[in-house]
C-alpha cells in the first residue's frame, strides 16, 4: 500500500523510487506519451496533465522535513483555494525561469529536486525562456523557446504552469514526429531508385496520357470512391504502374477498399487462390473489396486468366492489369470484357522533362535557364544543371520516363561524394550526351511493334515514298531486327505490290536476301536500304495480286465439292487411265495454227475472269 503510480507511464513504485522514476519518465516524452496514451485511451496533452496535478499533490503528502519551500506552499493552500486546483486553472501570464550559476530559481526562490527536473526537462524541450544571468554583469543571453504563463511567485503556481507545459509539449512532440516522418519522405539519392521514389500519388503529377488525364468518367469514379476493373495497356515506361500507384494511394484513403499488388512474372495460381481467400474473409468480416493489381498480366497463361472470372462477377475483387502485349492475342476475351481497356501511348519529350524538371527540384537542385557562371555556391542549390541537360535526357529516353530518371539518377550518383554529401556539383549536356552513345530505340522483336514497323515500311514503299521507307527501315535494324526476315519482306513487296510493273524487282530482292545471307550484319545494310529504294521507286502493278485474291477467294467461297477437272485436261501417265479416256480431246496449241477454242475451267465456272479485259481478257 506504500507504493504509488507514476502519473507519466501508469507503473506502480515504492515512494522511495517514484521520484527517480518520474525523473526518467520525464527526460522521454515520446515514450512517455505512447505510453499514457495506451495506459488511459486520453490524448498525451490531457493525459499527462491531468496525472501530473494529481502526482504533485501526493508528492506535497509525503512526510518530510518542512522546508522554507513546503512551508510558503502550505501557506498558499490555506489562503487561497483555487490555487490547489491545478488541472482546471485558467492560463496565467508568461514567468521567467532564471538560472544563476548551478543555483536553480524561480522569481528568486529555490526550487525543490523535483521541481528542478521538471525545469530541466522543460528546458531541453524548448518549452521555457531560460535567461543566464552573468554575475558582475548587466548583460544577460535570451534564448527565446516559448514561455511558461506564469506571474505568480508560488510554487503551486509554478507547478501548475509546468503541467500545462507538458501538456502543451506532448502536442508539440507529436507534430515534431509527423515533421521528421515528412521529412524521411523526401527523395534521395540513395539505395531506393529514383523512377520508384517519384512515383506519383495524385493526378495533379501524372503527366501526359490524355486518355486518362481527359477521361472525365474515369476521374468521376475515382473522386466519388469508385474503383472499376481496368486493364492498362502500353510500352515500358509510359505511366501503368504510376496509375495503378495512384489508385493505391486511393484506397488507402477510403476504409472501403484494400490494395494488394502481385507480379504475374513471380506468382502464379496458388497465390491468386491465396489472395481470393483474403480478399472474401475481408468483404466478410469488413465488407472491403479487395482491389488486385496484377503487373505483366498476359505472362498468365488462359488457364490461371480465367481464375479471375467468377470473383470479378461477384465482387470479391477489382482488377486492375498491366500489360506491355496487345490483349487482342493474350487475353482473353471474357476477361477483356469484364475490363475496361485503357490505352497508354509513350510520353512526349515535354511530358517527361516536367517528370524530370519535378525530381530536380525534389532533389534540391536546379537547372541554369541562361548563360550564367558554372559557380552554383551562392544559389544554395545541392547541384546545378547546365541549361538543356534535362531536354537532352528526355529526348534520348525514347518516351520512356523510367529511361529518363535511371539516368539522371545514374548522372547524379556518379558525381555524389560519399565522403563530403554537401559538396554542390555540376553537370554539362556535353556529360549526358557521353553517358548516352546513342538514342533509347524502343523495338521489341517479339511484340506489337516488331508488325508494326514492318507495316509501316510496306505500306511506305507502296506509296512510294523512299524517305519514309529509309526511316522505317533503319528503325528495324537500329533496333535489332534479323536482316533476313525484312529480306524475305522484300521479296514479297517485289511480287504483290511491284510486279509486273517491273518483273526484275523480284530478282532485285532475291539478290538482296542472298546477299545479306552470305555476309550479315552489319555490312548487309546498305544492300537491304539499296533494293528498299530500288522498290520504292519502281512501277507498280498489283493486278497478278488481286487476280489471284479473286481465285483464292472463289475457291474458299465454293458450296459443296469443288468443281473436278474437265478429263481432257487430265493427266494418262498409264494405260488404264488412257482407256478411261484421260486426256482424250486435248488439243496441243504450240502445234494448231488457229485458236483451239479449248475450254481451261470447270464447266460450271466458264467464263469466270479474274483479269480484266484490257489485261489481255477479250
Amino acid at each position: 500500500m506504500n507504493q504509488m503510480e507514476c502519473p507519466i507511464c501508469g507503473l506502480s513504485f515504492s515512494k522511495d523510487k517514484i521520484e527517480k522514476h518520474a525523473d526518467t519518465c520525464l527526460r522521454f516524452p515520446k515514450e512517455k506519451a505512447t505510453t499514457r496514451r495506451r495506459s488511459s485511451g486520453q490524448t498525451p496533452a490531457s493525459s499527462v496533465s491531468k496525472s501530473l496535478g494529481d502526482f504533485f499533490t501526493k508528492q506535497n503528502k509525503r512526510k518530510r522535513p518542512i522546508s522554507p519551500e513546503a512551508k510558503l506552499k502550505k501557506k498558499c493552500d490555506e489562503n487561497s483555494t483555487d490555487s490547489i486546483i491545478i488541472s482546471e486553472s485558467p492560463p496565467l501570464p508568461s514567468i521567467d525561469i532564471k538560472t544563476d550559476g548551478d543555483k536553480n530559481q524561480v522569481d528568486n526562490k529555490p526550487i525543490n529536486g523535483f521541481q528542478e527536473t521538471l525545469l530541466k526537462w522543460s528546458k531541453e524541450n524548448n518549452q521555457v525562456k531560460v535567461e543566464n544571468t552573468l554575475s558582475g554583469s548587466d548583460k544577460t543571453t535570451n534564448e527565446e523557446i516559448k514561455p511558461i504563463e506564469s506571474n505568480d511567485k508560488d510554487d503551486i503556481i509554478v507547478e501548475r504552469k509546468l503541467n500545462e507545459t507538458i501538456a502543451a509539449s506532448s502536442t508539440k512532440i507529436e507534430t515534431n514526429q509527423k515533421q521528421r516522418k515528412t521529412k524521411k519522405a523526401q527523395i534521395a539519392l540513395g539505395k531506393i531508385p529514383l523512377a520508384d521514389q517519384m512515383r506519383p500519388t495524385n493526378f495533379d503529377t501524372y503527366f501526359g496520357q490524355e486518355a486518362v488525364n481527359s477521361n472525365k468518367v474515369l476521374k468521376e469514379l475515382f473522386y466519388n470512391k469508385r474503383i472499376p476493373s481496368l486493364l492498362l495497356w502500353g510500352p515500358p515506361g509510359c505511366g501503368k504502374t504510376s496509375l495503378a500507384n495512384i489508385i493505391a494511394q486511393k484506397c488507402k484513403e477510403e476504409a472501403q477498399y484494400r490494395f494488394v499488388t502481385l507480379s504475374a512474372t513471380m506468382a502464379g495460381v496458388n497465390d491468386v487462390k491465396e489472395a481470393v481467400k483474403i480478399a472474401k474473409n475481408e468483404r466478410k468480416l469488413t465488407r472491403r473489396q479487395t482491389v488486385l493489381f496484377i503487373d505483366e498480366v498476359h505472362r498468365f497463361n488462359k488457364l490461371q486468366q480465367d481464375s479471375f472470372l467468377p470473383h470479378l462477377e461477384d465482387g470479391t475483387i477489382v482488377l486492375i492489369g498491366a500489360t506491355t502485349e496487345n490483349p487482342s492475342f493474350h487475353l482473353n476475351n471474357a476477361l477483356l470484357s469484364r475490363c475496361k481497356l485503357i490505352v497508354l501511348t509513350k510520353l512526349s519529350v515535354t511530358n517527361i522533362k516536367n517528370i524530370l524538371q519535378n525530381a530536380v527540384e525534389r532533389l534540391d537542385g536546379h537547372e541554369k535557364t541562361d548563360s550564367s557562371s558554372k559557380e552554383n555556391g551562392d544559389l544554395g542549390f545541392r547541384f546545378t544543371l547546365e541549361e538543356g541537360v534535362l531536354k537532352t535526357i528526355a529526348e534520348y529516353a525514347g518516351g520512356d520516363a523510367r529511361v529518363a530518371l535511371n539516368t539522371l539518377d545514374m548522372l547524379l550518383q556518379s558525381k555524389l561524394n560519399p565522403a563530403n554529401i554537401d559538396q554542390t556539383f555540376y553537370i554539362t549536356v556535353q556529360e549526358v550526351k557521353e553517358d548516352m552513345k546513342r538514342g533509347y530505340v524502343n523495338y521489341d522483336r517479339n511484340g506489337d511493334e516488331h508488325y508494326d514497323i514492318i507495316s509501316a515500311l510496306h505500306k511506305s514503299i507502296r506509296g512510294g515514298d523512299q524517305d519514309a521507307a529509309m526511316y522505317w527501315l533503319a528503325r528495324m535494324l537500329e533496333g535489332g531486327e534479323s536482316p533476313l526476315y525484312i529480306a524475305r519482306r522484300l521479296v514479297r513487296i517485289a511480287s504483290e505490290d511491284i510486279g509486273l510493273g517491273d518483273p526484275l524487282a523480284l530478282n532485285q530482292a532475291v539478290s538482296a536476301y542472298q546477299a545479306c545471307h552470305f555476309i550479315g550484319m552489319p555490312e548487309c545494310d546498305v544492300i537491304l536500304a539499296q533494293v528498299t529504294t530500288y522498290l520504292a521507286r519502281a512501277a507498280k502493278s498489283i493486278e497478278v495480286y488481286e487476280a489471284y485474291t479473286k481465285a483464292k477467294q472463289l475457291v474458299k467461297a465454293c458450296n459443296g465439292p469443288q468443281p473436278e477437272v474437265p478429263i481432257h485436261l487430265r493427266n494418262a501417265p498409264t494405260k488404264m487411265m488412257k482407256n478411261l479416256g484421260y486426256g482424250k480431246g486435248y488439243k496441243y496449241t504450240p502445234k494448231c495454227l488457229d485458236d483451239p477454242e479449248q475450254e481451261y475451267l470447270p464447266l460450271s465456272l466458264k467464263d469466270t475472269k479474274f483479269f480484266a479485259e484490257e489485261n489481255g481478257n477479250s
